[in-house]
This record gives structure tokens, C-alpha cells and sequence, in this order.
């Protein structure tokens, strides 16, 4: 019989080394299969399905490595068909399972789509990763595949249902890029308090944004939910809210569409607070702006949902980075803390 999710008892869990790309991105290497097959994939709490390119892949996924189901001796490939749909693009694929191992966790008969056909899809995804293994609620799925935490808890592999990231945006050779836990929080990894906030919809992990300061003024603005997005390298907010904060920082827009700051100003530019739950989370300048050779970037931008959705906020890694993230499935919340620093 499946067990109930259950509010979680904290333990260290099985962790999974994370690896950076570019600015803010960031994936794990897990196997598929008996003897392992090795993907890259994005960990993706902004989603819940798990994807990897398959053996009948378009010419989209030449460069990728791709799933074979004859290579293991656990797999079992399926006729039932999934179609995931993300903002930008659709994939098409057959549901499969195999044998899954992130980290030290195993989890047999793991559910995921082999991916046959992508349309609209991003080649940039593509220059980083094989796939995405999404760690959302199930609710979003669309396609009758679970999500993997739930499935390892409900499976006894793992005995609590939370999971959690400790990423380091400014990686370089004596600094790791991080890591992933299921099963359990990593002591080390933060210090102080924990910060618990209750998900407010259980789709995706959406805690309540009460409010924004730009150094002391406070931006004009009713509650919304925002979204903690692991697969989301920037911090997207509603236009209206988003262009006052680019007055105060003084960002222009180029024609390409992007958000710039003169480099020259960064010592100058306020910190920026986001209140989640009555809770306030700073940024510094650091944070929200990335400088890129002789540019710096707005990692805050515009983003407003489709009319059949409410008004939402996306707290991706640009925010993420900078605590220590927790997303707890037993006890329906998410968990921020302050890091401590990490070093190889």
C-alpha cells in the first residue's frame, strides 16, 4: 500500500554533486539502467516529469546522449505516450521505466519518457544537458507520471519525502558548484534558523509574495504567489512590478531584449528585498546582476503569465543561489536558510 506523505523527520539524506553552467544553471549526472546509462539532467522543481532523449530521437538530439532500453537488463518500455509542454516547447515521447541512481540513492522501476520527437524546443537546452528530471508536484504533470521523490518515498527508498539544493553561482576552482539531497537536509550546508513557509498551492512550489523593497522604498504591489524554480536560471516577475524595479536600478533594455546596468554603477546599486510569507530574503547587487566580460545583466525580468493563469512570480536561481532551498513533500512547505560557504 502507498504511504501518505507525512510532515518529514530531517535526516542527511543521499546527495547528488551539482555542476555549473554559464550563469546560473545547473544539472546532476544520474544512470538509467543495469549496466548505468549516463545522463545530464536539470533538476527541476518548476516541473514534475522526468524526460531523456530516446533511441529514436530527432536530429534535435544528435549531440545528446540518448537512452537505449535494449542496453539494460531492468527496463521496461511501455505503449502508453506522454506529451510534456513547457513554455517554450513540447516533447513527445514513450513511457519507459528503468532503474534510476542520482547520487548514492537507487530507485528501481523509475517511470520517465524516452523522448522520439521535440517541437519548438531550445537547441541552447541542449549544450548543457540530456534531459530533465522534474521534481514538482504531480498535479502538473499532465501525463500520469509520477513524481520521482514520491515515488522513492512510497517505495520505501528513501524514508522522508524532502529534498534540497546548496548551490554556489560564483563557482571557480576552489569552490564547488554544490549539491543536491533527497531523503533528508545536509547539516553543514547552512547555518542559523530554518525559514519555513507553507505552499500555498500544491502545484507548483508557491510560497505567497507579500511584498519587494528596492533599498528602502517599497515597491507598489498586491500579494501573488511566486514560485521557487530550480530549472529557471532568473528571478521573473509581473511586468508592471518588474519595470519599477529597472527605474530604481536604473536597467535599460537593449534591443535583443535583455536588461542591462552600466558595470560602472554596481557598487552603487541598492540591495532588493522580497518578502515571502512575511519573511524578508535579501539580495545584493551580486545577486540580481551578472557580469559577463565587459556587460552586466538584469537577472530580474519581465514576466507575465497567460490569461488562463493567475499572476505569479519565479524565484529561479538567481534568488535560489543565494540559500539554502528545501522543498518538503510531507509537511507541504519549502525551507530557506543561510549557506555556509563552500569549498573543495
Amino acid at each position: 500500500m502507498p504511504r501518505e506523505a507525512t510532515p518529514s523527520v530531517i535526516g542527511t539524506g543521499h546527495k547528488s554533486n551539482l555542476t555549473k553552467f554559464k550563469w546560473s544553471h545547473f544539472y546532476t549526472f544520474i544512470t538509467l539502467g543495469i549496466p548505468g546509462q549516463s545522463f545530464k539532467v536539470i533538476l527541476d522543481t518548476g516541473s514534475s516529469s522526468f524526460w531523456v532523449p530516446g533511441l529514436r530521437c530527432g536530429s534535435k538530439c544528435m549531440t545528446r546522449r540518448r537512452y537505449i532500453s535494449e542496453m539494460s537488463s531492468t527496463s521496461s518500455v511501455t505503449n502508453r505516450t506522454a506529451e510534456i509542454h513547457y513554455g517554450r516547447g513540447e516533447i513527445f515521447g514513450k513511457i519507459a521505466s528503468d532503474t534510476l541512481q542520482i547520487g548514492s540513492l537507487i530507485v528501481p522501476g523509475t517511470e520517465f519518457c524516452a523522448v522520439s520527437k521535440l517541437r519548438d524546443f531550445s537547441t541552447k537546452f541542449f549544450q548543457f544537458a540530456d534531459g530533465i528530471l522534474g521534481l514538482g508536484y504531480e498535479s502538473i504533470s499532465g501525463n500520469g507520471l509520477p513524481s520521482m521523490p514520491i515515488q522513492a518515498y512510497q517505495d520505501g527508498v528513501i524514508n522522508t519525502p524532502v529534498m534540497a539544493f546548496r548551490m554556489n553561482r560564483a563557482a571557480s576552482h576552489n569552490l564547488e558548484p554544490g549539491y543536491f539531497t533527497i531523503g533528508g537536509i545536509e547539516p553543514k550546508a547552512y547555518s542559523g534558523n530554518i525559514t519555513y513557509m507553507p505552499v500555498t498551492k500544491t502545484r507548483y512550489w508557491e510560497v505567497e509574495m507579500q511584498g519587494i523593497k528596492v533599498g528602502e522604498k517599497e515597491i507598489e504591489m498586491d500579494a501573488l504567489g511566486a514560485a521557487l524554480d530550480t530549472g529557471s536560471e532568473f528571478i521573473g516577475l509581473p511586468s508592471e512590478i518588474a519595470y519599477d524595479i529597472f527605474e530604481r536600478i536604473d536597467a535599460y533594455e537593449t534591443l535583443s531584449g535583455v536588461f542591462k546596468v552600466q558595470c560602472w554603477k554596481l557598487d552603487s546599486l541598492p540591495n532588493i528585498q522580497i518578502n515571502l510569507h512575511g519573511h524578508a530574503f535579501e539580495l545584493t547587487p551580486e545577486d540580481y546582476i551578472i557580469k559577463d566580460k565587459k556587460a552586466c545583466y538584469s537577472m530580474i525580468v519581465p514576466l507575465d503569465m497567460p490569461i488562463s493563469m493567475a499572476r505569479m512570480a519565479v524565484l529561479g536561481n538567481a534568488f535560489l543561489a543565494r540559500y539554502y532551498s528545501i522543498f518538503d513533500f510531507g509537511a507541504a512547505r519549502v525551507g530557506l536558510a543561510n549557506i555556509n560557504e563552500l569549498k573543495t
